[in-house]
């Protein structure tokens, strides 16, 4: 076994920070999640209300700190002063933090659409994990809530599998946003390590790690669409230990000394817990929910009909009067529609011919979501058009308690982008769907793998 990735957080809820080494201590990796956006109640920010944070770059210099949103330019600040301080919260606990100026304050209100403020956690600011998991003086970060959070790329590959064999798609490391990826072919066997060592530091793993909606979006766009983990961890990994509720991926791990590590030492198992960790039986509760009739809620965009109504958008431009000479030209690729026109006149031109096309090709008008218009070269704009795939949390959410506030004799459960609805007779189930139609949703949906 060997470590296989090293990374950092220096914003939390941030992009990461790829490392070859590392200085640890026992708050963790070097670096790691110093920084924290607060809102006007200096409550903690994070990508579960903000997905957007995913395009917050951070890399630390000499002098401060380099920030970027996106592709945009870096913006420097220094760091604050230490006379300029705040009560500030995460979670349960209140951090005494130093807070930036108001020149990148007012730069990340921007990005973010809402009023935010950067802190600090410095030498006059403390914090501490839990102690009933982690034992007396265990320092942490601006964390969720311990220094360090290990995955192994056994359990990933495990997790794909699951997620191939039902017919979705794989997803990055990124997405569970550990410190440190351990190389180890045997899945799961973490939850039977009590402790590790690596390069003569003992690292003690206290607890497993709940995981939540961020890891069903994308680390670099903050999307959701691109692969979901969620059905199943619900399969695989769902805790039968009530102090630890929820599905699990990695284990919260404690540093019990200072030391340096790199990508490439061997990781040694010092300790183990013999019974590893407690999870739920799902097979029987899920054998009696398939033999019973179900259909599946969808919304879906068939891109391949995508890719033919640009191919006819474009052909349609070429020929046009009102286009000659036009640079406006329409793009595709891995669901994300990108409109390159002249002007904001132009713009408007191929938003009508663009839905004109796809609408004739089965994709409505709600499948599309349009991003915000960004200024090109000279007078000419772009636009990024996402095709939405799946049903997001919030309309899932919305769905499920229309159905059940009906009190139908049917179930409703989330998997990942879908919703399963059961029922035992077949007429519950149609009349659940005619139910959902006349909610009126925004985005369309499909009914589909009816089961009798």
């Amino acid at each position: 076994m060997i470590v296989h990735g090293l990374h950092i957080y220096p914003l939390k809820s941030a992009r990461g920070v790829t490392l070859s080494s590392s200085a640890v201590s026992p708050a963790g990796l070097f670096g790691d999640r110093q920084l924290m956006l607060i809102d006007e109640q200096a409550c903690f920010l994070t990508q579960r209300e903000h997905p957007q944070l995913a395009k917050v770059s951070v890399q630390a210099r000499a002098d401060g700190y380099e920030f970027a949103f996106g592709n945009g330019e870096p913006i420097t600040t220094p760091v604050p002063d230490e006379t300029r301080r705040e009560a500030v919260q995460v979670w349960r606990s209140t951090v005494n933090a130093a807070v930036f100026d108001e020149t990148i304050n007012r730069h990340l209100s921007d990005w973010l659409g809402r009023p935010a403020r950067l802190v600090m956690l410095d030498g006059q600011s403390a914090r501490n994990a839990n102690p009933d998991w982690a034992g007396r003086d265990a320092p942490i970060s601006f964390s969720d809530g311990y220094p360090v959070l290990i995955t192994t790329t056994g359990s990933l590959r495990s997790l794909n599998d699951d997620l191939a064999q039902q017919g979705h798609r794989p997803v990055p490391m990124a997405r569970f946003r550990p410190n440190i990826v351990i190389d180890h072919e045997e899945p799961w066997s973490e939850d039977y390590w009590s402790a590790i060592e690596i390069n003569g530091l003992r690292f003690d793993l206290v607890k497993p790690c709940q995981r939540c909606v961020v890891t069903t979006q994308d680390q670099l766009s903050g999307e959701t669409g691109h692969g979901d983990p969620m059905p199943a961890l619900r399969r695989l990994r769902m805790s039968a230990d009530a102090r630890v509720k929820g599905v699990l991926f990695g284990w919260n791990t404690a540093p019990r000394g200072t030391g340096e590590i790199r990508v490439g030492d061997r990781v040694k198992i010092i300790d183990k817990r013999e019974d590893g960790w407690p999870l739920r039986d799902v097979t029987a509760a899920q054998k009696e929910k398939q033999e019973m009739p179900s259909f599946d809620i969808v919304s879906e965009a068939d891109l391949n009909e995508v890719k033919n109504a640009i191919g006819n958008v474009m052909r349609e431009i070429e020929t046009r009067y009102d286009f000659k000479g036009s640079q406006s030209r329409v793009e595709e690729k891995d669901g994300v529609i990108t409109i390159h026109a002249d002007d904001d006149l132009k713009l408007r031109q191929v938003h009508e011919i663009l839905q004109g096309n796809l609408q004739k090709r089965g994709i409505e008008p709600g499948m599309l979501d349009y991003q915000k218009v960004e200024p090109a070269a000279g007078q000419s704009v772009r636009q990024n058009v996402l095709v939405k795939q799946g049903l997001d949390r919030d309309l899932a959410k919305k769905i499920t308690k229309h159905i059940k506030d009906s009190k139908m004799k049917v179930q409703v459960a989330i998997q990942g982008e879908e919703l399963r609805v059961t029922g035992k007779k077949r007429d519950d189930l149609q009349a659940a769907i005619s139910l959902v139609k006349e909610m009126g949703l925004d985005q369309p949906v499909q009914y589909k793998n009816f089961r009798d």
